[in-house]
């Protein structure tokens, strides 16, 4: 398979080197312009590219060479493929350093010197930017791969029992994808070549892409796959390293059986971005692939081995179709599902994870030098937030959530984090949730914006943690929005531009280190009864009082 650089590749602009004048008026318009020139990599020299991102790289795409090594030829393609149907079809190769490499009319590359240099492919029209290029890093000596680590993407259930020195087992019609990492980092030829014995090229079980590692499995039988170092080595071996691979017959599955499918009362938030079901199938080792998941409503959510990825709020049925024949054992069912509820304006925003949560540092502030860092905790994780200190020294650093969605069903909304008014020295600040363009969707005349309660620090309700945080207690039926004529009702969803915890005027730090403020989640209630049970469970297991 051949690697086509088109990322190097130009539209073509043609002025002809033949006058136009009073005898040949036409000759402009007669003129055939060549449209692009691509270079192109046979699949060994292809494998050999590497990006130079390592530390003081540069990012640039590039060929390792070595002086004295095998030489390497350059193909290309064009538009029009037929260059007898342009104009001027001749091309021309050349390098911007021919001390460092050579290249013949026939696109054959020769190192000649130490350094980097960009080989040029070009029409030879006048003024042609139908060009492509590619950049050559020449080494002096090559410094050999000493050895090479390479891994398989095999499914996990089916090698759950494996021991060192198995083989790893996949499918018939499996697409594995190899990768291999070369040692040392400072190699010169940084890529490898695959290969699988036998192929079935040869009468054997599988084909590998020589280039990208991807072996698609295609009869039962054991295989060899082989990462080969693609160092030039005149008199010796290249590294290597050998996968075993056992291809096996898959099995059907006859039925499955949930373990932890959501019960009709469980709820799940749309921030937390997905849900995953763990499922067992009879007979133990049947191919879960062939599984058919099924969704009711894609726009609500979708559903690929088991992972419910949320789309929007909704209730949606998920759906496992087993495609065997047998009688499943008792306990399993052919076709079995389970219900997934995301009820509109619950939130539950946790930042346990480094990443996958939706709120995010005003992009004004970050350019004005605020910062949003995930941030590790004895008593849970968070974002630590640093605001910007103006020449007036007020510190600031909003928070914001895009498309939120908010309803009085879950009308108590319920705040986890620092106040800096708290801080033993008494910094002044306004803290606030301002709603952007809020439209109602159950009554599209209704529309919401401002701050929550009408202007700043208008929480209902300010606990006072001991861990040093706060939490701030706000609630949509009994707070109206700035700009709103109207509370929310039990019925109202509304869906908001964006809504920012407005976090502002902090006065007056001495740095904006000193009015860095913790932020450790956000989530919404049915009523005041369900917080409570909540955070009396949560102070109860994380050992922080919340009423002091």
């Amino acid at each position: 398979m051949n690697k086509t650089l088109k990322y190097l590749s130009l539209t073509a602009l043609l002025l002809p080197a033949f006058a136009c004048t009073e005898e040949n008026p036409e000759a402009l318009e007669s003129a055939k312009v060549l449209e692009s020139v691509t270079i192109v990599l046979d699949d060994r020299t292809a494998a050999k590219l590497y990006t130079d991102d390592g530390e003081g790289g540069t990012g640039v795409e590039l060929l390792p060479m070595v002086v004295g090594g095998e030489t390497v030829t350059l193909g290309y393609s064009t538009v029009p493929e037929d260059l007898s149907e342009v104009t001027f079809p001749e091309m021309v190769w050349s390098s911007s350093d021919e001390d460092v490499v050579t290249v013949d009319e026939s696109g054959v590359l020769t190192a000649v010197g130490a350094g980097t240099a960009v080989v040029t492919i070009t029409s030879a029209a006048i003024n042609t930017v139908a060009t492509a290029s590619i950049t050559v890093r020449v080494s002096a000596t090559a410094v050999p791969a000493t050895s090479i680590a390479a891994s398989g993407a095999f499914d996990e259930d089916i090698n759950a029992d494996r021991e060192d020195g198995d083989p790893y087992l996949c499918y018939v019609g499996d697409e594995i994808e190899f990768s291999a990492v070369v040692t040392p980092d400072n190699a010169t030829f940084k890529g490898v070549t695959w290969s699988v014995a036998p192929a079935q090229t040869d009468g054997g079980e599988a084909v590998i892409d020589a280039a990208t590692g991807i072996m698609t499995a295609g009869a039962i039988g054991f295989v060899t796959v082989t990462a080969t170092a693609l160092d030039y080595v005149p008199d010796g071996q290249p590294a290597s390293t050998d996968i075993e691979v056992r291809i096996i017959t898959p099995v059907d599955p006859d039925g499955i059986r949930f373990i932890n499918a959501p019960g009709e009362n469980d709820i799940f938030s749309i921030s937390a971005g997905s849900m995953t079901v763990d499922y067992e199938v009879w007979p133990d080792l049947s191919t879960k692939s062939r599984i058919d998941w099924k969704s009711s409503d894609e726009n609500i959510a979708t559903v690929d081995d088991g992972v419910v990825t949320f789309k929007t709020y909704g209730t949606v049925e998920i759906t496992a179709v087993c495609p065997g024949e047998g009688t499943p054992e008792t306990g399993y069912e052919k076709t079995a599902s389970f219900t997934v509820n995301i009820p509109a304006g619950y939130y539950d925003e946790v930042f346990e994870n480094k990443s996958g949560w939706h709120w995010y540092l005003d992009t004004k502030h970050v350019d004005s030098g605020a910062s949003a860092t995930w941030t590790e905790g004895e008593n849970g994780n968070y974002l630590k937030v640093i605001p910007y200190l103006d020449n007036d020294s007020k510190g600031r650093a909003d928070m914001k959530y895009d498309g939120m969605i908010l309803s009085g069903k879950y009308p108590v909304i319920c705040i986890k984090i620092d106040d800096v008014n708290d801080f033993e020295e008494k910094y002044s600040r306004n803290i606030n949730i301002d709603g952007n363009s809020g439209v109602s969707l159950t009554d599209e005349s209704k529309t919401y914006g401002g701050n929550l309660g009408g202007s700043n620090n208008k929480w209902q309700r300010k606990y006072k943690c001991s861990d040093g945080s706060s939490i701030l207690v706000y609630n949509l039926i009994d707070q109206k929005f700035a700009s709103a004529s109207q509370n929310f009702t039990e019925t109202e969803i509304v869906r908001f531009n964006y809504i920012t915890l407005k976090y502002a005027d902090i006065k007056t730090p001495a740095t904006a280190e000193d009015a860095a403020y913790r932020f450790f989640w956000f989530k919404t209630f049915a009523n005041e009864t369900d917080m409570n049970d909540f955070l009396e469970e949560w102070s109860a297991a994380s050992g922080i009082d919340y009423n002091n």
